[in-house]
């Protein structure tokens, strides 16, 4: 068993089928570290400007989490950030995430029209921050659990949003459960 943690509102625990013979890092920090940029004081009219601070552009962390262990029984964790108002699909492959597994090639999957259900992903964090199912979503995923997506459909937040989304990459074939 090993736990996942991202600063400390959001702590996973998943168990394995096999023994880990190292344990996970005892965090994974998803925020960012902001340079502090000052100006020199105007010391012409008497008056001192405080230091500007360059606003940072609003995006959503992702913690992408492959379905197998790596060799030492831990997940593969992909840490990335992005901006809102994109699809799902889009963050994955831009980021050079493996999102279809086996259907990479072109004529196993739809490319994005939602017909195939090959990139099935599992939401395990930061549900609040995705779109609603849409009619192709819940079409085809109506014998699924809630937490699974489409993610060609599922669009992520928007332009200004803010957040963390913790996503399972093919969660048929994990090898480890979840624990809310």
């Amino acid at each position: 068993m090993g736990v996942l943690q991202f600063n400390t509102s959001l702590s996973l625990t998943f168990y394995t089928n096999t023994r880990p013979t190292r344990s996970l890092p005892n965090r994974l920090n998803l925020t960012k570290t902001r340079v502090l940029r000052s100006a020199e004081p105007v010391q012409e009219t008497g008056v001192s400007e405080e230091a500007v601070v360059p606003e940072e552009p609003p995006s959503i962390d992702f913690a992408f989490v492959s379905s197998k262990l790596l060799p030492d029984g831990t997940p593969d964790v992909h840490i990335r950030s992005a901006s809102g108002g994109k699809k799902l699909r889009d963050i994955m492959l831009d980021s050079h995430i493996d999102l279809y597994g086996p259907y990479a090639r072109p004529l196993l999957n739809c490319g994005g029209g939602g017909t195939c259900g090959t990139c099935l992903v599992e939401v395990v964090e930061g549900k609040e921050l995705l779109s609603p199912r849409n009619d192709k979503e819940k079409e085809a995923l109506k014998k699924r659990p809630k937490t699974w997506r489409l993610a060609c459909q599922t669009m992520v937040g928007r332009e200004d949003s803010r957040g963390q989304v913790v996503v399972q990459t093919l969660p048929d074939w994990k090898v480890h459960e979840w624990e809310n």
